[in-house]
């Protein structure tokens, strides 16, 4: 309990104080379009990752096999939609799900 508190707390302070120096080093209108344009790209992102998971789902039932890594695939997509407002983690998870993407190709 005392972790997630740690962490509820300590992440967007980090957050806040990275915005801010990339605010202080771009400008505040340059960082404020960064932080907005990664947030977009998250978005058509996640999208995109979750239309091809549902894909996989729907193929994976159509050979009457359970679909336990897509469902795992599913909830973690919706895990990085939901975390998409914070500068650092959304370029890292963008990274990551361009990484992901082109793993499946």
């Amino acid at each position: 309990m005392f972790l997630f508190l740690l962490l509820s707390i300590g992440i967007p302070l980090i957050e806040l104080y990275f915005l801010i120096q990339v605010g202080s080093r771009i400008g505040a209108l340059s960082a404020i379009g960064l932080s907005i344009f990664t947030a977009l790209l998250g978005g058509a992102l996640v999208r995109i990752q979750s239309f091809s998971v549902l894909m996989r789902v729907r193929d994976a039932l159509g050979q009457n096999q359970v679909p336990a890594l897509e469902l795992l695939d599913g909830a973690l997509l919706l895990l990085a939609g939901l975390v998409a407002c914070q500068l650092i983690i959304d370029l890292y998870s963008r990274f990551k799900l361009i990484q992901k993407s082109w793993s499946y190709q």
